[in-house]
């Protein structure tokens, strides 16, 4: 069973992994990159502590 698949049906993150087979964390992270659009793979870019002198050092 897809991990989705599973948390759609049990709407609980230890449920569905138990289901899939997997950990409760990796579960959420799927649920969270689906809320947010990301693809499973992608990661969202954190701010670093430079990004906000870049334009002055270019």
């Amino acid at each position: 069973m897809e991990i989705l698949e599973a948390f759609d049906l049990t709407r609980c993150a230890f449920s569905a992994a138990q289901l899939a087979g997997c950990d409760p964390k990796t579960v959420q992270k799927y649920v969270d990159h689906r809320e947010t659009e990301l693809s499973p793979d992608e990661t969202a870019r954190r701010p670093r502590l430079i990004d906000q002198f870049l334009p002055k050092m270019e």
